[in-house]
């Protein structure tokens, strides 16, 4: 079972470069060429969330290669539907078993949300 979830994880086929050059234009106001100065049309990598680019923009006069992160289409809006999910449900576990507070869950899946996107 283990073997056969893993390969969800790792064997997923790419989304377009159409669908990342959607998102890269939206997120970056239509000058996604003004942030990066290298941008590979190739994933490096495709998960079952989103796939993984190479770019490379300057900082501080430098060239720095980073890693930039595309969900693939139509999971932004599930993964946001997911989060509030988890969020009503450690606030009403919180409510219901006071003795959780302490684990403080609500701060938990606003780490977690902020690191998945």
């Amino acid at each position: 079972v283990c073997d056969r979830l893993s390969k969800l994880q790792r064997e997923v086929t790419p989304h377009s470069w159409e669908h990342t050059f959607d998102i890269l234009q939206r997120t970056y106001s239509g000058r996604y060429h003004d942030v990066f100065v290298k941008f590979d049309q190739n994933p490096v990598g495709s998960g079952c969330c989103a796939q993984v680019y190479k770019a490379a923009l300057i900082q501080d006069g430098k060239q720095v290669d980073v890693a930039v992160k595309v969900l693939h289409p139509g999971l932004e809006d599930q993964f946001s539907l997911d989060l509030a999910l988890m969020k009503t449900a450690a606030g009403f576990l919180t409510w219901c078993l006071p003795s959780l507070t302490w684990l403080n869950l609500d701060s938990a899946v606003t780490e977690f949300g902020l690191l998945m996107t």
